[in-house]
C-alpha cells in the first residue's frame, strides 16, 4: 500500500513527464500544477496563443497491454468546466504517450465494472461500476511510441 507521500511522489512524476512532453511541442508559459491530493484536474498552462487544462493518467504498463483507454465521466465533466481553455487528457505509459483534445470529443457513455481507484497501489483490489467513454488511440491528437520517462 502506498502512503500519501508516495502518492504525491507518483503525481509529481506524472506531472514532470507531462511537462517534458508538452514543452517539446511548443512554448509553455505558466505551468501551474493544481494543489490537493485528489484535485479534479492536474495542470493549467498557457501556450503561445491558447490556455490549457490538463488531466494526466500515468500507467506503469505498456500501451500494448490495452486496446484503448477509458475516460471516466467525472474526469470529463471536471475538464469540461473550463470551457475557456483547451481541455487535454494525457495518458503516459512506460512505452508511449497519448493526448486527446477532450473538447472536440463526442463521448459515448457506457457503464463498466472497473477498478474503484488505482491511487495508493490498490489496482485490482476493489471494483465498482463507472460511467466511461472509450478513447481510441487513433483519435489522439498526439502520440509518441518508444518513449520513456527520463
Amino acid at each position: 500500500m502506498y502512503d500519501y507521500d508516495d502518492f504525491q511522489r507518483r503525481e509529481e512524476e506524472g506531472r514532470k513527464a507531462a511537462y517534458d512532453v508538452i514543452s517539446k511541442l511548443g512554448k509553455i508559459k505558466g505551468w501551474e500544477p493544481t494543489k490537493g491530493k485528489y484535485a479534479p484536474v492536474d495542470v493549467f498552462f498557457t501556450g503561445t496563443t491558447k490556455e490549457y487544462v490538463l488531466e494526466i493518467k500515468r500507467l506503469h504498463s505498456n500501451s500494448t497491454d490495452y486496446p484503448d483507454r477509458y475516460l471516466e465521466k467525472t474526469k470529463y465533466d471536471a475538464l469540461m468546466e473550463y470551457d475557456h481553455r483547451t481541455r487535454l487528457f494525457m495518458v503516459i505509459f512506460d512505452d508511449a504517450v497519448y493526448i486527446w483534445d477532450i473538447g472536440k470529443m463526442e463521448p459515448y457513455w457506457e457503464v463498466k465494472h472497473l477498478n474503484a481507484t488505482t491511487a495508493g497501489g490498490t489496482y485490482g483490489q476493489n471494483y465498482r461500476d463507472k460511467t466511461v467513454t472509450r478513447l481510441r488511440y487513433n483519435d489522439a491528437v498526439y502520440h509518441k511510441k518508444d518513449w520513456t520517462i527520463s
